[in-house]
């Protein structure tokens, strides 16, 4: 039998949907089930960056401690938004337009950076995630460089 138009539309769109959707539900796999410091800032700097407690925040969240998870991150649910607009964006006529606003963009950097002040602020330098890592490259530097 013979398939129609509509089905082979739809298989090709469900295709592209899963080919988009390889890459970041890997990355989030991946960062899901290791452990380690995924943040470059953190790592050589010391210091958190804007989405650090983002990982912490899923695991707590897949073992259903909603609370947890806004704890290690408020805005851990803004993510599954941004992937299902980014997903849709070949499909979606309103999808496509929101991924080329720029003013959308700056908006979503502009809440990610006040919500990091905050927490810097009034978590950091001891409520992880917000903690400073005594382990950083530059500060090892730095101590290493004073004590000579």
């Amino acid at each position: 039998m013979a398939k129609q138009k509509g089905e082979v539309t739809i298989q090709i769109v469900t295709s592209q949907i899963v080919r988009d959707a390889i890459l970041p539900i890997s990355i989030l796999s991946l960062a899901l089930l290791t452990d380690g410091p995924w943040c470059p800032l953190r790592h050589f700097v010391g210091i958190p960056c804007p989405t650090c407690g983002m990982t912490r925040a899923y695991r707590a969240l897949f073992r259903r401690d909603v609370s947890e998870a806004f704890s290690m991150h408020p805005l851990f649910w803004l993510v599954p938004i941004l992937l299902s607009i980014f997903l849709l964006r070949r499909y979606n006529h309103a999808a496509k337009k929101i991924i080329e606003n720029g003013f959308f963009w700056g908006g979503i950097i502009t809440i990610f950076v006040i919500v990091w002040c905050l927490r810097m602020a009034f978590l950091f330098p001891n409520k992880a995630p917000m903690d400073f890592n005594n382990n950083a490259v530059v500060y090892k530097l730095l101590n290493n460089a004073s004590s000579k």
